[in-house]
């Protein structure tokens, strides 16, 4: 958790800029249990790679209803509801707008109290500028505690990210100057890609796909594997595959997916949420979490099997891939 730092411009371009500007299955309502029992243990948490930090083994992840235009009222109640039930891990991305906008708002007063990571896209480092100081502004805060190089693609974009004077050299830059407190990167595309990415630079964290289709198509249990051995924090994402599970694959429930998830070896799964209802589903899942066995977890991974295009949708060859 961070403490926001005085920064010299920080007001100044807080003004500017606001004048100028995970994931939780389709189940319904009724399966999401009362507010009562779901507030009524702590959510377990878990250390964060090798900063000595401690947060909720569940995250809130910053698409779905925060990515949405017009939705502030519920965006407000989804993040309320996750802080009180105690989660302390947040993730948004620049290009989830009004994410941040809405995190800003939820988190204002309760900066020192949680672990806050952001994401930036643009290569170009006279784009990204601009956009990472955006971001600072709508999130409302002088430092964020990870800022992740976003949607790292293959070897290519690994050679643009850490040529000279490039990507990479700005966020070293930025962290510096007290922008971030720590550099990650994300990645969905390659495992390659990421383990490239990791032996060109240091990095605390890496936010990667998990679950239970990853194994048959071009899994990144490599890439954990790889961030372990640097000592990196493991976040998983892509826990349903962003619904499509649900949508297009008949499964029920998050439960099975949720646990699966964070049996493996990861810090911290981040789920995004269309409701409050689904907030509490899974904190519920990830309160009652014991870690599924060997056994069950090679089961889950047959049944799934049959939807492996489906799950892996954000990989090249995976069902509806755009890059």
């Amino acid at each position: 958790m961070s403490k926001p730092v005085d920064r010299r411009d920080f007001l100044r371009t807080t003004t500017i800029a606001a004048a100028t500007a995970g994931l939780a299955s389709l189940r319904s309502e009724s399966q999401s249990p009362n507010a009562q029992a779901t507030a009524a243990t702590p959510l377990p948490t878990r250390e964060l790679g090798k900063t000595g930090q401690r947060v909720s083994i569940l995250g809130l992840g910053g698409e779905h209803t925060l990515s949405k235009e017009g939705t502030d009222a519920e965006a407000e109640a989804i993040i309320a509801r996750a802080l009180e039930l105690g989660v302390t891990y947040f993730d948004t991305a620049q290009l989830y707008y009004p994410s941040e906008k809405y995190l800003g708002q939820g988190l204002k007063g309760r900066r020192d109290t949680v672990f806050l990571s952001t994401k930036i896209d643009p290569r170009d480092p006279e784009e990204a500028k601009p956009l990472i100081e955006r971001s600072l502004t709508l999130l409302g805060t002088a430092q964020v505690d990870n800022l992740n190089i976003h949607r790292v693609r293959n070897l290519e974009d690994v050679d643009r990210i850490t040529k000279k004077g490039g990507l990479l050299d700005l966020v070293h830059k930025m962290k510096d100057e007290g922008v971030c407190r720590h550099i990650g990167i994300s990645g969905h595309y390659t495992a390659e890609a990421l383990i490239a990415l990791m032996r060109r630079g240091d990095f605390t964290f890496v936010l990667l796909p998990v679950n239970p289709t990853d194994t048959h198509m071009s899994p990144f249990e490599s890439a954990r594997r790889e961030a372990r051995s640097r000592g990196m924090g493991v976040i998983a994402m892509k826990v349903a595959a962003r619904g499509r599970f649900f949508k297009e694959c008949g499964v029920a429930r998050m439960d099975g997916l949720l646990t699966y998830a964070l049996s493996q070896d990861v810090d911290v799964a981040i789920v995004g949420a269309e409701t409050v209802a689904h907030v509490e589903d899974n904190v519920r899942i990830a309160k009652s979490f014991q870690p599924m066995s060997t056994e069950a977890q090679h089961k889950l991974e047959e049944e799934m099997k049959p939807h492996t295009s489906i799950g892996n949708f954000y990989k090249p060859g995976g069902a509806g891939w755009l890059d």
